[in-house]
This record gives C-alpha cells, structure tokens and sequence, in this order.
C-alpha cells in the first residue's frame, strides 16, 4: 500500500478504485456498447452484470443493521466489465460509476502499487471523458470516489493463521485466545467495524472493515477475506478532486489496514520497516 510501508509480500488480491457521477441518461446499452471500441484492443472481452447502487444513497443510510435494499431501478442499463487478456485488470462502467478493478490474476502477479493502480484508472478516466464530450455531448460530473482493498490471508501451516476463526492472530482488537476463552478458538469468525470518515455533510464519507472466511478457487486454500472500503463526497466536482480525493481515501484505507492487523502478521508479509 504505496502511503505508509511497504511490503515484500503483501496479502492484497484486488484493489478497486472507482469515480461516481452525475447519472448520464443518454449512457445507455448501446452506447455502452460503443465505448467498448475505445478500449476493446486493451480489453477485449466483456461480461454484463447487475449495476451498483450509488455510493451517495449508501452513504445516506444510517449505521445500523444493515439490510439488503433495491436502490437501482429494474430498467437501468447494466454495469459492463472490459477485462483484459491476462485477466488482472477490469473495467466497471454504468450509467453513473466508473471503476478500475486491479487483481492478483494469475496468483504469482505482484502487486504493482496504488500509483500504478492510480494511474491506469486515470488513463481510464480521461477515455471515458473524451467519449462522453465526443458521441454524447455532454460532461461528466463527478461527486463520490471509493477506495476498496480486499485482502486474502491464508489460514494454516506456516501462515500465522491456526483457523478460519483465528482472528486473535490477525487482528490487534481480537483476543487471541478467542471471543469466548473457555471455547478456545472458534473454528470460524467474521466481523464488520465502520467509522465516519471526514467532515459531516455531503463531503462526508465511511471506513469499512469486514472479514469473512472463504477458499480460493485457484487452490483450495481456506483464506481470511479482509476487505477494506473508503467512500466519500468529493471536496469538489471536478476531475482534480477526484485524484486528490482519491488518495485521501486511500490513505485512509492504508491507515486502517496498518492500525487493525497485528505487527507479527505485518512481519510475515515482509514489512520493511519492521
């Protein structure tokens, strides 16, 4: 994670960057489909999936229990993915949200760092613009960004992880000998933790946690699934705040990853300052 140490051997899977915009009712499949020919030679295949709700709606609801809500009409157009040869890198447009998606796709791929990451959206970015201003007429006009890691830590052997419920080894606010010592270690554990991020209003944003177990589909190996999200209303709606607001998010996220996982993990995964 490129604002704070840096790690040989980072357990980052995915990172996912993405911008939130004024909703483009022209945008839709078919033009979807055309602005697939800016970037087919890069990412030449393409999956339609469901679209995302707004980041702006998600920020509006209360903490809480959180419940499963319907926040995008049954006639929008869909969220398309353009995903490149290798597979690493994706694509995310709809109607209102672009997104660059970078993952660890084949495993051996290193991670490049969030600069790398940044600047491949930024490319992704300027695309989208050109084609709004040149087939639709029109500008867009960012208001949200989001920064999400997700994190795989792998559970067994020489890992540092004992089981899926181990999250006293992970985790510095997690008792090591488990939520329930007379119990021991449960043999699976998850836990969700959000704070406000910012100002209040409409700049205001949230930071997640959320950890869950899960298997890697590639080998079978049982993981932690760690997921770190930075959301929050841009300081402005222009395309300089994005970037700025970008990293402000990342940074948060950064912070938050460094602040909740034990030092002795951090080791395992080559801290470099440790």
């Amino acid at each position: 994670m490129g604002a704070g140490p840096r790690f040989k051997k980072p357990p980052v899977a995915e990172v996912a960057l993405a911008v939130e915009f004024g909703e483009l009712a022209t945008l839709r499949t078919v033009q979807l489909a055309l602005l697939w020919e800016y970037f087919q030679q890069d990412y030449p295949t393409t999956e339609e999936h469901t679209p995302l709700p707004p980041i702006s709606e998600l920020l509006k609801m209360p903490a809480g229990p959180r419940v499963e809500l319907a926040l995008v009409a049954e006639e929008s157009s869909p969220r398309l993915w353009f995903i490149d040869k290798p597979g690493s890198k994706l694509i995310q447009i709809q109607r209102n949200r672009v997104g660059f998606n970078w993952r660890r796709f084949p495993s051996e791929v290193d991670y490049p760092s969030f600069d790398v990451v940044l600047a491949n959206f930024q490319t992704i970015a300027e695309t989208l613009q050109t084609f709004v201003q040149e087939r639709l007429g029109s500008l867009l006009q960012p208001t949200h960004c989001e920064v999400t890691y997700v994190d795989h830590v792998e559970v067994g052997g020489e890992r540092g992880i004992r089981s899926a419920g181990d999250l006293g080894r992970l985790l510095d606010f997690w008792r090591p000998e488990g939520p329930v010592p007379s119990l021991g270690v449960p043999e699976e554990a998850g836990c969700f933790v959000r704070y406000p991020l910012g100002a209040a209003g409409p700049r205001g944003g949230r930071l997640s946690l959320q950890i869950q177990p899960g298997i890697r589909r590639s080998d079978g190996i049982q993981l932690l699934v760690m997921q770190t999200t930075a959301q929050m209303g841009l300081k402005s709606n222009t395309w300089d705040s994005v970037w700025t607001d970008l990293n402000i998010a990342h940074k948060a996220a950064t912070r938050m990853f460094l602040e909740v996982t034990r030092s002795e993990m951090q080791k395992l995964w080559g801290r470099e300052d440790l």
